[in-house]
């Protein structure tokens, strides 16, 4: 469907996901608002997975999530052993939701 990870983002940015999550202390927080979300909170609406196919370190994975209150967003996960723990555990958690 997409080319490569940059022009997911402008398009799901364009489809209302506009605000970036990272993993912190075992929830989301959204960059723009500081807000936090417990996974209890969330679910992971797709999942789009990139492997450029020269260095596994490049592989990413970007997750659509919506919040119970409404809000859209993303966050981007590497797709290898490379990825941040924290992340990858917080992620396997909403991913179990499904």
């Amino acid at each position: 469907m997409y080319q490569d990870l940059a022009e997911a983002i402008e398009d799901i940015q364009q489809k209302g996901y506009t605000h970036l999550f990272e993993v912190h202390d075992n929830a989301l927080r959204c960059k723009e608002t500081e807000e936090e979300y417990p996974s209890a909170k969330l679910r992971i609406v797709s999942t789009y997975k990139f492997d450029r196919g020269t260095d596994p370190g490049d592989d990413s994975s970007l997750y659509l999530i919506e919040t119970d209150s409404g809000v859209k967003g993303y966050i981007v996960g590497g797709a290898t052993m490379y990825r941040d723990r924290e992340k990858a555990e917080f992620l396997d958690q909403l991913l179990q939701k499904k």
